[in-house]
Order: structure tokens, then C-alpha cells, then sequence
């Protein structure tokens, strides 16, 4: 519902990605809203490796709000290349690309400062290929990408 393709995320877009702002919030009560709410709090399929707090605790924690990110910039010359590239050496193999097979919804973890910059500065914001580990220190220590948000905030990113 939500995608796995650049196009897809922005047929969600309320502005063309131009404007001076970024984020814009997700009606608590919109399917939007909802699907959101419901991939963050999803289990993995897989146990993690990973020491989690229990259950309950992940069942308390509340969603405040949810902002998508409108910006063309970023879009446009950060991850529409960083996906085709992806397309063309999955097709290179004789493979057949297929986005949610190949791409995968990923959660991010970074403190206030970090989002900001990855929010709104189109050459250093969101890079892809700058993941890491928890050691990792581009945008400050955290997890940049996990596999489910109950990672990103038991670790407390």
C-alpha cells in the first residue's frame, strides 16, 4: 500500500517536494495514519539476535505523530538514482527486479540534529549508502537502519 518505488512514496505527497517545507504531519485518523502505526509496530517474522525488552513494554509505547518528508531535492538526486542504480544491477544478473522483494521498508534511528540535516540538506541528507553500525558515527551514534523500530527503540536511538 504504502510502496517500495520513489514514485510510489510520492503519490502520498500533498506539494511537489519544492517548497522551503519539509515535513508535513499524517491525519492521525487517514489510512496513511494507519498503515504507518501498523508497519511501526509490527513484529518481525524472524526472532531477532538481538536482546529486546519484553512485550509489554513494546506495547506501551505510543506513536505521537507521523511526519512524512516532502522533498523533491532528496527525491530526485538521492534516492530515485540510488533505486535505479539498484534496478540496473539486479537486471545486469538476468534477474528480474521486483521492488518489495528487492527494496524493503527500513526503520531509521538518529537524534534531532541528524533528522533535520537529513530532512532538509539534499547533498549530505539521507544516503543509503552510509548505513552502519551501532558504532557508526556519520550522523552520530545509533542504528541507521533496522529491519523493525522495536530495534531502534529499545536501543534507545
Amino acid at each position: 500500500w504504502l510502496g517500495y518505488s520513489p514514485e510510489l512514496l510520492k503519490r502520498r505527497w500533498v506539494t511537489r517536494g519544492r517548497d522551503e517545507q519539509k515535513l508535513y504531519e499524517v491525519a492521525r485518523g487517514s489510512e496513511e495514519f494507519a498503515r504507518i502505526f501498523t508497519a511501526f509496530k509490527a513484529q518481525p517474522k524472524e526472532a531477532p539476535a538481538y536482546a529486546l525488552q519484553p512485550p509489554e513494554a513494546w506495547e506501551r509505547v505510543q506513536v505521537l505523530k507521523v511526519e512524512r518528508i516532502e522533498n523533491g531535492s532528496i527525491l530526485d538526486g538521492c534516492t530515485t538514482p540510488y533505486y535505479n542504480s539498484l534496478a540496473r544491477a539486479i537486471e545486469d544478473q538476468d534477474l528480474t527486479f521486483e521492488p518489495g522483494v528487492h527494496t524493503s521498508w527500513a526503520f531509521h534511528g538518529a537524534d534531532a540534529n541528524a533528522i533535520d540535516s537529513i530532512v532538509h540538506n539534499p547533498v549530505a541528507g539521507f544516503q543509503p549508502l552510509a548505513s552502519g553500525s551501532r558504532g557508526a558515527s556519520l550522523w552520530g551514534s545509533g542504528t541507521y537502519f533496522a529491519r523493525d523500530a522495536r530495534y531502534v527503540a529499545d536501543g534507545g536511538f
